[in-house]
């Protein structure tokens, strides 16, 4: 199964009370919607992004991340 595959299977698959549990875990935080043109519920804190290393293959290396706050 492709990445690809994989992604569209997990978001069709997933409680979309635990997706939104995961991303306040991961750092968004919910703000009111405003009527302008970004109309998204989450909005990402002000924590420097985590950026996964991968090789070539389209592999995940396994590295320790910390998140810095």
């Amino acid at each position: 199964m492709e990445l690809k595959e994989k992604i569209e299977k997990y978001f069709k698959e997933v409680d979309p009370d635990e997706l939104y549990e995961l991303a306040l875990s991961c750092g968004f935080k919910q703000v009111e919607e405003e009527t302008g043109e970004d109309k998204s519920s989450l909005q990402q804190s002000n924590r420097e992004p985590i950026v996964l290393p991968t090789t070539n293959r389209a592999s995940f290396e396994n590295k320790k991340l910390v998140l810095q706050e």
